[in-house]
């Protein structure tokens, strides 16, 4: 595997691939605004990146986002 290419990752929260471009600057996540509190306790409970799935049911869980804010395509569709 290439430095230049994503990666396919196993979410650590459901087991779902996924895949993550951190490693090439041009991830889904990027977009994804949290409060600094809330990175940190998510990096505390999770060593490993997320599927976008499990990272949006968090930020809604612990009331960073709405379903809306989170999941606008869907909602509105």
């Amino acid at each position: 595997m290439t430095e230049n290419a994503a990666t396919n990752l196993n979410c650590e929260s459901c087991g779902e691939e996924f895949s993550c471009g951190a490693n090439v600057g041009e991830c889904w996540c990027f977009a994804v605004e949290l409060k600094v509190e809330t990175s940190a306790e998510l990096r505390e409970a999770f060593k490993r990146c997320l599927c976008e799935n499990c990272l949006g049911e968090l930020a809604v869980e612990i009331g960073e986002k709405s379903d809306e804010e989170f999941y606008p395509k869907i909602i509105k569709s």
